[in-house]
């Protein structure tokens, strides 16, 4: 492919920064290096703005299918939807300001793996050095995920960071605390999700399913840690709400205290 050289700057007709961002399109590379400027050069992919809100640069998003499908002679540019920052979906950090419309759909360009910048959330700890997309913000929460953070998350405020999109060796499914708004009852109820910390509320409304039935009768207000595999919860504790022993009864309760249930009865083995 033939290249076009680029220009100085002063040369007129073409400003040479307009130049130069048309030589690197064409020379096969990124038609700008966004700032903060720290030397790196990184390809960068087309996104569509499907998230519903305006997007600012370095904000986080994750990856959707491609907006059209390939064709082999190549007549079909790679387009992917972005979608709201989603922690089981492929993290994408937006090199420039996307706006949002409706009718008339905006595209940018975003990182989707290699060195990037990214505003990363609050953490628990500053040792919490992997990151995912944050369901509830446009940012990466620290703690989980196969975002690698390059320098200490503030563990009060979001901060602009260094990251390596895809190079974390985390991932599995993410955990979070349910509180219970109906009754455990023929394998599920309905409950409001935050996050493990118990700092953000990731949804409400949501079905929490008891596969084992080992929560049957836990009643509405309780609460306990579920995990999210793909777009379902799942109760994996407490195990046991409530126990008393009333000899020589082992009982347990599931309604807060109100009704006691057998567990085991102690047996005299004299």
């Amino acid at each position: 492919m033939p290249q076009i050289s680029k220009r100085k700057p002063g040369d007129r007709s073409i400003p040479a920064t307009d130049w130069n961002n048309i030589a690197d399109a064409i020379n096969g590379g990124v038609g700008h290096r966004p700032p903060p400027r720290a030397g790196f050069y990184v390809p960068t992919v087309l996104v569509q703005n499907d998230t519903g809100a305006d997007l600012q640069a370095f904000q986080c998003i994750s990856l959707d299918d491609p907006l059209f499908a390939l064709e082999t002679n190549g007549s079909v540019d790679l387009i992917f939807s972005g979608k709201a920052a989603d922690p089981d979906k492929p993290a994408a950090i937006v090199t420039e300001p996307i706006a949002h419309d409706a009718s008339n759909k905006r595209c940018g360009r975003a990182w989707i793996y290699g060195l990037a910048y990214a505003l990363v959330g609050p953490a628990a700890s500053a040792s919490d050095l992997t990151a995912a997309p944050e369901a509830a913000n446009k940012r990466l929460a620290p703690g989980a995920g196969s975002v690698q953070l390059l320098a200490a998350p503030s563990t009060t405020v979001e901060k602009l960071l260094p990251v390596l999109l895809g190079a974390a060796s985390g991932g599995g499914d993410s955990h979070y605390l349910f509180t219970l708004t109906s009754a455990m009852s023929s394998g599920y109820g309905t409950a409001t999700i935050r996050s493990i910390s118990d700092s953000e509320e990731i949804e409400t409304g949501a079905s929490v399913v008891d596969t084992l039935g080992l929560f049957d009768g836990l009643a509405s207000g309780k609460r306990g840690i579920c995990i999210k595999s793909g777009e379902a919860y799942y109760a994996i504790g407490p195990y046991v709400t409530a126990v008393r022993w009333d000899d020589p009864d082992l009982e347990q309760s599931k309604d807060g205290g109100d009704t006691w249930e057998n567990i085991d009865t102690a047996e005299d083995c004299s």
